[in-house]
């Protein structure tokens, strides 16, 4: 299984593959006990190796909020 590069503990992942054959896997970070937490994420190339792409948003996951990913043609979104 892939898994994105070293941080914290990662809940609630979410992961989408692009046309190009790249997957973007998502994650909550510090969740749980109805607070919210980190929205963190990066980009896996067709090996499943971390890319230089990847970033957090520090309170980006509401109380009961999950991440969710998709792939377009232009790339990726994140829904949180």
């Amino acid at each position: 299984m892939c898994q994105p590069v070293a941080g914290k503990s990662r809940r609630h992942s979410a992961s989408a593959v692009s046309t190009t054959g790249n997957t973007l896997v998502v994650g909550a970070e510090g969740t749980g006990g109805q607070r919210g937490g980190d929205l963190a994420g990066q980009v896996l190339n067709k090996s499943g190796k971390a890319t230089e792409q990847h970033g957090r948003v520090e309170r980006g996951i509401p109380v009961w909020g999950l991440p969710t990913a998709v792939a377009t043609a232009e790339g990726f979104v994140i829904i949180h």
